[in-house]
C-alpha cells in the first residue's frame, strides 16, 4: 500500500525526521539540579544521633579498694569486713563518665551522604515530554559529604526575627454573643453590650477561639538551612540560582 504525498506533505515529513534526528528534547533535573546526585539525611552511627559520645573511664575504688566490702569498726574494738561498698555499690571499679560532641557528625547528630538521584537515576537530564529518564544512566558510590554549619539562625534552627499572629475571631479577645433582642451578651459575665466587640466591664475577654490570648509570637524556621543547622553544597547552589534568577 503506497500513501501518495503532495508537495506540502513532504516538506513536513522532511521537518518531523530532522526534529527526530537532531533536536534534543531532554531538560535538566531540578531534584538534583543537573549533577545526578542529591543529599539525604541519615542518622549519624556513631553516635547513634544523640550528637555526644560517652567515655567511661575506671579506676580502683578508693573506699574499699578493689574489695566492694566496706571495713567499718567494731563498737567493742576492732575492724571487720561490711558485706557492701555504698561508694561502689560492690562492684570494687570507680566509673567516671565524660561526655563529647561526637567528631563524626560535629555534633549534630545528623550525616548527609550523596546518593543517587530517584528522578533521572544518575543521569542528569529527564526527557521534556514524560519526564522519564534519558541519557546515560551512571551510579556514583554512596560517601559522605561535608557540610556548612548555618549561622544565620539560632541553636534551634530558628531565625531570630518573630511574627505576631493575631486572632481573626475577635477584637482583642473579645467576640460576645448576640442575643434574640439584637444586642450582645458577654460570655463571661453576661453583661448586655451594644456592640459585638466592644470591651466589657469585667475585663475578661470572651473570644472562643483565642480563649483571650488574641495575640501570640511564633519563631520563623530558618529558610537557608531548612532549621537543620546544616547547608548542603546542592543547598548552597540552588540558593545561588535562586538569588541569580531574582
Amino acid at each position: 500500500m503506497f500513501i501518495k504525498l503532495d508537495a506540502r506533505g513532504i516538506t513536513l515529513a522532511v521537518v518531523m525526521l530532522f526534529t527526530c534526528l537532531f533536536v534534543d528534547e531532554s531538560i535538566a533535573c531540578e531534584t538534583c539540579a543537573d549533577r545526578g546526585v542529591i543529599e539525604t539525611r541519615t542518622t549519624c552511627k556513631g553516635c547513634s544521633g544523640t550528637a555526644k559520645i560517652a567515655k567511661t573511664l575506671t579506676s580502683m575504688c578508693p573506699n574499699c579498694s578493689g574489695s566492694g566490702k566496706q571495713t567499718v569498726s567494731k563498737r567493742e574494738g576492732g575492724l571487720y569486713q561490711g558485706t557492701f561498698c555504698r561508694v561502689c555499690r560492690g562492684t570494687g571499679v570507680d566509673s567516671t563518665t565524660k561526655w563529647s560532641w561526637c567528631t563524626q557528625c560535629s555534633g549534630a547528630g545528623i550525616q548527609v551522604l550523596k546518593v543517587v538521584c530517584p528522578s533521572c537515576k544518575g543521569a542528569s537530564v529527564l526527557n521534556s515530554l514524560d519526564q522519564t529518564t534519558t541519557g546515560s544512566v551512571v551510579t556514583p558510590t554512596v560517601n559522605l559529604i561535608a557540610v556548612e554549619t548555618c549561622k544565620q539562625c539560632d541553636t534551634k534552627g530558628n531565625l531570630s526575627s518573630t511574627i505576631t499572629i493575631v486572632c481573626e475571631n475577635c477584637e482583642k479577645g473579645w467576640n460576645h454573643l448576640k442575643n434574640n433582642q439584637g444586642t450582645y451578651d458577654c460570655r463571661s459575665c453576661g453583661a448586655i453590650k451594644e456592640s459585638r466587640y466592644s470591651p466589657c466591664k469585667c475585663a475578661k475577654p470572651d473570644c472562643v477561639k483565642c480563649k483571650g490570648k488574641y495575640e501570640k509570637t511564633t519563631t520563623v524556621t530558618c529558610t537557608l538551612c531548612g532549621g537543620d543547622k546544616m547547608i548542603t553544597p546542592l543547598e548552597r547552589e540552588k540558593l545561588q540560582k535562586k538569588e541569580e534568577i531574582k
